[in-house]
């Protein structure tokens, strides 16, 4: 089954952080905290125009397509990043389990959604506390 590891404490497959096809082109401190660099990954992923893009209109479709493309190509792989995520788990701020969930939608069903799609109510009241910290 396909995971999230950390890039720097275990062995992955497939490096999907900033350097790669897969990485995340919204930049913390640039684009908003981790958090809302994730949601801006996400919104993008799916297709929306997102406030503060990096880069031209036409290159961030260009990168999306290829994600949505070649999304594929992570099944059953270990994906090292930032974060560790594992299904399950409450959100992190990384955009690994957006690519994990995708390219695994199985693991979205059966956690009840694709882990920001539809997220659980008991990690949803994390989720606002840690906000309201913040």
């Amino acid at each position: 089954m396909t995971t999230v590891v950390h890039l720097k404490r275990d062995i992955y497959d497939v490096y999907i952080g900033r350097g790669s096809r897969w990485g995340n082109p919204f930049k913390v401190g640039v684009h908003g905290d981790a958090w809302i660099c994730s949601l801006k990954f996400y919104w993008w992923l799916k297709g929306y125009v997102v406030n503060d893009e990096p880069y031209s209109r036409k290159e961030m479709d260009g990168r999306r397509a290829v994600i949505l493309r070649d999304i594929g190509e992570l099944t059953g792989f270990n994906l090292g990043c930032c974060g560790d995520w594992q299904p399950g788990e409450p959100l992190i701020d990384c955009h690994a389990p957006i690519l994990l969930l995708r390219a695994n939608p199985e693991i979205g069903e059966r956690i009840g959604g694709d882990g920001l799609w539809k997220v659980p109510p008991d990690i949803e009241a994390q989720i606002a506390a840690q906000r309201s910290e913040a």
